[in-house]
């Protein structure tokens, strides 16, 4: 018991203080820009890749890889527009294109969330649909970028190269970003990374269970739904599948969340139209503080708003579990690797922990 009072204190402490070890950052290169030449000056020596996109310009940066390797970064590139107003609980509106040259030299916001681990904080903005791209190779002057399915032609290779997309989604849906990933030791090898925000916990999976808010505006089960099964050639999950008791959440038990936290804001309306509108006028800040208000005490898995099997609509996304689907052989067949992190068990730990506490 002693030990499990220490280890609950310890990750308390750690919320207010980071604990995690320092990781190795990659380096930045000072690169010179008095004279260029396209990708490359007059002495052939490669500065910052200016990239034309369908949409605009980006300008990105070159970094060295923990084995001393040169690899190109762009990063914050905006794939839609703003998710809040009138396009909160609406699926992403691709970017508008913009003039001149967009400097992608750090990530964008991240989604707004409230995260458990760093003591239920709320931060992050709903203008948050950026991606980050790092490549060890200089692009050509143009290369295709498809926005409405995130990656379709991403560079022209001189080499063979292996796209890797890394989705960061906490088993409660309701924290995370793309950005927690670097390329310090992934670029070592010949990969093009890329990494992505989406929408998280009240603002990426609110439902009514119908047709006016279905779910599902976050990330996906992307192997399950019909829409991008075909995008993907393998998949690498950690710490967890769709068969996980908190990989969805019931539409019952969704829309009960949903019709509780509309009633914390005055909002509850037997119209499922006039409650979305209702909460699409609430502050997103409050929106995500007040799912605090929702937990009995400290569940395990601590999930309140996550992905859910939707009604039949032009644009469901999952309309079946991920039993059915297997069973029925519409699952895309692609190579699938599983897996565990560290510390795996903490959460349940602290749970029962709190849960015994009288």
């Amino acid at each position: 018991m002693l030990v499990t009072v220490g280890m609950f204190l310890f990750n308390l402490l750690c919320g207010l203080v980071p604990c995690d070890p320092q990781l190795p950052k990659p380096e930045i290169l000072d690169i010179p820009r008095d004279v260029r030449i396209r990708a490359r000056n007059i002495d052939n020596r490669i500065v910052e890749p200016i990239v034309k996109l369908p949409i605009g310009i980006v300008e990105g940066y070159r970094m060295k890889s923990m084995n001393g390797r040169d690899f190109f970064a762009f990063e914050g590139i905006p794939y839609g527009e703003s998710t809040g107003g009138s396009r909160r609980w609406k699926p992403p509106v691709p970017k508008r294109p913009w003039r001149g040259v967009r400097q992608a030299k750090k990530p964008g916001s991240d989604c707004l969330q409230m995260s458990v681990a760093k003591l239920f904080r709320v931060y992050g903005s709903e203008d948050c649909l950026y991606l980050n791209v790092y490549t060890p190779q200089q692009p050509y002057n143009y290369f295709t970028f498809a926005y409405s399915t995130i990656l379709k032609h991403f560079f022209s290779f001189r080499i063979p190269i292996r796209v890797l997309m890394v989705y960061r989604l906490s088993f409660s849906s309701m924290e995370g970003s793309g950005s927690e990933y670097g390329p310090a030791y992934l670029l070592n090898e010949d990969i093009v990374l890329i990494t992505l925000n989406y929408r998280l916990g009240v603002l990426g999976f609110f439902s009514t269970g119908d047709h006016h808010m279905p779910g599902n505006y976050g990330a996906h089960l992307h192997l399950i739904s019909n829409k991008t099964r075909n995008y993907f050639s393998s998949v690498v999950s950690s710490s967890g599948t769709a068969f996980q008791t908190w990989g969805l959440q019931s539409p019952e038990k969704l829309k009960y969340f949903s019709n509780r936290l509309a009633q914390r804001f005055g909002c509850q309306n037997e119209d499922s139209y006039e409650l979305v509108q209702c909460m699409k006028r609430m502050d997103s800040n409050l929106l995500a503080a007040a799912q605090l208000s929702l937990f009995d005490w400290f569940p395990f898995p601590p999930v309140l708003f996550s992905p859910t099997i939707e009604p039949p609509h032009p644009d469901a996304f999952l309309t079946v579990s991920p039993e059915e689907a297997y069973r029925t052989g519409v699952v895309a067949k692609k190579p699938f690797i599983m897996g565990v992190t560290k510390d795996e068990g903490k959460t349940a730990m602290m749970s029962k922990l709190l849960s015994s506490i009288t």
